[in-house]
């Protein structure tokens, strides 16, 4: 394989003093290059919880019947030493990577992280840092169970249409509203989420009144979030679910600190 040298003049393209980057177990390969970089040069702060830990580089070669295969060649290490894939050495286990740490109670306490390598590696400022099954956050943000529970994902998938039903018989008074001010002033009222269960019970879904009190807030953000969809597209989505997401609340409270790596 060829060499390929790549230069930088090494100046900062971004004059951001705190970084904060989000991870959680689907962050995968650029992203946690990404984050491992910044860890370990201690230029930011990763919130959430420890990447997927793919850190293998992939070669395609063309074949003569026109079809082609990806080769692994190399893997990739953060600045200092540290390897970011996973072992794979096991199918199933690498398979079975993410349920492991739903099991294990990783995704909700940090203290359950199993770390396959427990050399200590060191970033710039000496801080602790691990290798070998993604890149480890400097702060937790643990799983929302309720995105888990049953009740809630069998009744999400009926979000989108009702959403979108919604919208079309309130659409005068909901096109008075920015996307801004939509996501600030705009309230799924008890009222709204009831009609919505019954829409979802019209289509097959039973009434479980104890989970529907654990799963209703969540769908009242899911609907809102939903006809923000419809209204402004993927744009209004994401700013209607940023301004409730746990990763986002946290790392503002974090970058106002005066020294966010202080918090590790």
């Amino acid at each position: 394989m060829p060499r390929n040298d790549y230069k930088s003049t090494g100046r900062t393209f971004y004059d951001v003093e705190n970084i904060a980057v989000l991870t959680d177990e689907g962050s995968a390969s650029a992203s946690e290059i990404l984050a491992g970089a910044i860890q370990d040069w201690d230029r930011g702060i990763i919130i959430g919880r420890r990447s997927f830990g793919k850190g293998l580089v992939q070669e395609q070669y063309r074949l003569r019947d026109g079809s082609a295969i990806r080769l692994t060649v190399a893997r990739y290490y953060t600045p200092s030493g540290r390897c970011i894939q996973k072992p794979y050495d096991g199918r199933d286990d690498y398979d079975d990577d993410v349920s492991e740490r739903i099991e294990n109670g990783e995704l909700y306490d940090n203290h359950n992280i199993q770390h396959e390598d427990t050399t200590k590696y060191f970033t710039n400022a000496g801080r602790v840092v691990y290798s070998g099954g993604g890149i480890d956050p400097d702060v937790f943000v643990p799983l929302d169970s309720t995105l888990l529970n049953p009740y809630f994902i069998r009744l999400n998938q009926h979000v989108p249409s009702f959403a979108f039903r919604y919208l079309d018989s309130h659409r005068s008074a909901l096109e008075k509203y920015s996307m801004e001010e939509f996501s600030a002033k705009f309230t799924v009222s008890d009222a709204i989420a009831a009609d919505f269960l019954d829409f979802a019970v019209t289509r097959g879904e039973k009434r479980n009144e104890r989970q529907w009190a654990k799963v209703v807030s969540k769908l009242k953000l899911a609907i809102k979030a939903s006809i923000a969809r419809h209204r402004w597209s993927d744009q209004g989505y994401h700013y209607v679910l940023n301004e409730a997401d746990p990763f986002i609340k946290k790392a503002k409270q974090v970058v106002r600190q005066e020294n966010p790596l202080s918090l590790k």
